[in-house]
């Protein structure tokens, strides 16, 4: 697996923490945070910028798979357009899949999908935000 590129955590960031999923991550300071509670162990984190199309969202779940593949998803999501997939690992070595996704419902998208103790991270941002994703994922770090 590769790592994906670094991102330089400065005096322009923001460091969000999650005591619930037990994770932090840097993230420009510019950006706003917010939590959405889905239900039975679900919550969406939305970081992004208020002016610009500029951010991401991670709807964390509960699931017990031991790991996550282009086919697993296929399987599991049969109307998720999943394209260039690609093995990548977030934080300090954290298995995940990047691929470009276009969903029916939410059309064409980057995406990062990894597991962590017992939850799955589908973490989505507009189809021209890979990169900055890639450098705010580098700064995961879990607890």
């Amino acid at each position: 697996m590769v790592p994906i590129a670094t991102f330089s955590v400065g005096s322009t960031t923001t460091v969000y923490h999650s005591n619930i999923f037990k994770f932090s991550l840097a993230y420009p300071s510019n950006f706003t945070e917010a939590e959405y509670d889905e239900g039975e162990g679900s919550e969406t984190i939305v970081i992004q910028n208020d002016t610009k199309p500029i951010g991401f969202q991670m709807f964390i779940t509960p699931d017990d798979e031991p790991f996550i593949s282009a086919t697993s998803l296929a399987d599991d999501f049969p109307t998720l357009q999943i394209t260039h997939p690609k093995n990548v690992t977030v934080g300090t070595g954290t298995p995940a899949l990047a691929f470009a996704s276009n969903a029916p419902d939410l059309g064409p998208s980057r995406e990062l999908w990894f597991l962590h103790n017992g939850y799955l991270f589908e973490v989505t941002t507009y189809p021209n935000q890979a990169s900055l994703l890639a450098r705010i994922f580098t700064t995961l770090r879990f607890q």
